[in-house]
């Protein structure tokens, strides 16, 4: 399921990053549209990611992992693709991409 791979990728801390692509309305942050934040932790009893929102209009939140996934499924309106995650090798002095999900239907 697309909530144990972004589990898996959150595992991989510290020596990765995880920065998810979401459409922030379709989250429950409203007016906001397409949006890369890094993730920092699950709340498994909640089924909830925190997203590190580093936008100076918005703050970190907890957002359900429903809502995530489907914000992350919405497509982009300048490239037509998905969105997704990218998970960031940190173990490397510049930093490396290890791997882009992009969420199809």
């Amino acid at each position: 399921s697309l909530e144990s791979g972004l589990l898996r990728a959150l595992r991989r801390a510290p020596s990765a990053l995880v920065l998810v692509n979401y459409h922030m309305t379709i989250a429950g942050q409203p007016p906001f549209g397409g949006h890369f934040s890094p993730l920092g932790a699950f709340h498994a009893p909640t089924r909830r990611f925190l997203v590190l929102d580093c936008w100076p209009d918005t703050a970190p939140c907890w957002i359900d992992s429903d809502a995530l996934i489907t914000a992350m499924r919405a497509v982009d309106s300048e490239s037509g693709l998905s969105r997704g995650w990218l998970e960031i090798d940190a173990g490397s002095e510049t930093g490396s991409i290890s791997k882009f999900i992009s969420i199809s239907e």
